[in-house]
């Protein structure tokens, strides 16, 4: 029971570096990542709210990640899926909003860094995935593919393809987020799973 709930609060603390992460992208005003390119898109052309746009693209990717691996799908999927929505916006209350580019760019370095690592703390915690690691994953098993970046890279470029023709906003900070967020997951989970925390 100890380690279930060391799990646990590892798994949440995955989700206020990304939530914050993600925070970071949109307050540097340089581009988001490709899920909330299309998150965005979406919320415009079915007029909701960013958030509840946000639990409906989740809950799709969590029936997806079912059907593929359900073993991947937990109450950390769930928890991830609310709890995500609370980080970004306290993200997006605590940052400063900027005009200086110098600043914006620095925003946009830590939104790459605080996402990706993030998602690899959610990862190691080996609780259950977020929606969008339940779906990643899901395909991984399914094409029969080694590297988490290469589903990755193929999955945001699904995204924010979609979400470019639903009307979302694309920078130069979206294609930060698809090229480095595979590798640099990868990367920092590796590193955790070397330190035996859990």
């Amino acid at each position: 029971m100890k380690d279930t709930i060391k799990r646990y609060i590892t798994f949440i603390v995955g989700l206020l570096f990304f939530g914050v992460g993600i925070a970071f992208g949109y307050k540097s005003l340089l581009g988001s990542d490709p899920m909330g390119v299309f998150v965005g898109g979406l919320a415009n052309v079915i007029k909701l709210e960013v958030w509840l746009a946000n639990i409906v693209v989740g809950l799709v990717e969590i029936a997806i990640g079912f059907v593929l691996e359900r073993k991947n799908v937990t109450l950390a999927t769930l928890i991830g899926l609310t709890c995500g929505s609370f980080a970004i916006n306290l993200g997006m209350t605590i940052i400063p909003d900027s005009n200086v580019l110098f600043i914006r760019i620095i925003y946009m370095c830590l939104a790459v860094l605080s996402y990706t690592f993030g998602i690899a703390v959610q990862q190691y915690a080996n609780c259950g995935l977020s929606n969008l690691d339940c779906l990643i994953f899901g395909l991984k098993r399914l094409f029969r593919v080694n590297e988490y970046y290469r589903i990755r890279w193929a999955v945001d470029a699904f995204f924010l393809i979609g979400g470019f023709l639903l009307g979302g906003v694309i920078n130069v900070g979206s294609a930060l987020f698809i090229f480095f967020s595979g590798i640099l997951i990868q990367f920092f989970k590796k590193q955790l799973d070397k330190t035996g925390i859990l």
